[in-house]
């Protein structure tokens, strides 16, 4: 179980304490060169960090998503995979994640869960002070992307990486494929 939230005590959003910024060099062919020291390491390290959640490959993935923040509604975006929203819930206040946590061990954080006939999307939208449980299985091994699509946050904040399976499971790049230099890009992107 992933929990994931996203509250705003500065002017980017974090995920899981962690404020998301983009890895200097391709996480799939170029991983081992980006450096330990780039990726988040203790839960609620406020700097900014590459965030990668590891995710067993073959394994049913449910990623619980809150917002904290109640200033708006968030659009999230899964690359590598469509996802099935099994539950969603709003509340008309803030909930810290050890109350999530608790709340969906006691089996009360959803009025219910559909597992029957549930939505399949890529795409979800996590209402103000709301709460989304997603579901899927891992079988795409690889990294893959977690986007807020919002645009004030294109550069870094909410955004985390799914690291599905591990290095041995990914499709491998041709000894020859051309390699990027580190590149860090200025700290705003015109869009």
């Amino acid at each position: 179980m992933i929990y994931s939230s996203s509250s705003f005590p500065e002017s980017w959003g974090q995920s899981d304490g962690h404020r998301f910024t983009y890895p200097a060099s391709p996480l799939l062919t170029q991983g081992p060169e980006i450096g330990s020291e780039a990726l988040c390491s203790e839960p609620g390290q406020a700097e900014e960090c590459v965030h990668v959640k590891n995710i067993p490959l073959d394994s049913t993935a449910e990623i619980i998503m809150f917002d904290q923040g109640g200033e708006s509604d968030h659009i999230f975006h899964l690359h590598g995979y469509s996802f099935y929203v099994v539950a969603m819930q709003q509340y008309n206040r803030s909930l810290d994640k050890d109350l999530v946590k608790q709340m969906n061990e006691e089996g009360i954080l959803f009025n219910r869960r559909n597992v029957k006939n549930p939505v399949l999307k890529d795409t979800v939208v996590i209402p103000k002070f709301g709460v989304v449980a997603l579901r899927f299985k891992a079988d795409n091994p690889g990294y893959w992307m977690m986007r807020d699509e919002r645009s004030a946050h294109w550069t870094r904040g909410l955004d985390f990486v799914l690291k599905v399976g591990e290095e041995k499971d990914f499709v491998q790049a041709p000894s020859d494929f051309p390699k990027c230099g580190s590149y860090v890009g200025p700290e705003y992107f015109l869009i």
